[in-house]
């Protein structure tokens, strides 16, 4: 639980004050960013894919995401 917390933590800290963040399943989030096209949706998830790679973690275990974006009108 600890780990899905600073991953919350880490996604959150790195998003707008409009922006939405929710748990969508065990160690699933969505994410949503009003008034974001695709592009500026794709350098978000970097940034904060980036930053997640460098929290550090007992054991030297190294923790990364993967996600995917979607425009919607």
């Amino acid at each position: 639980m600890v780990a899905i917390f600073s991953l919350y933590k880490t996604i959150k800290s790195n998003l707008r004050k409009n922006d939405i963040i929710g748990r969508y399943g065990g160690d699933e989030f969505l994410i949503i960013l009003p008034d974001t096209d695709k592009e500026e949706g794709h350098a978000m998830m970097e940034r904060v894919r980036q930053k997640i790679l460098e929290l550090e973690w007992e054991s030297d275990l190294v923790v990364t995401i993967s996600g995917g974006v979607i425009e919607v009108d």
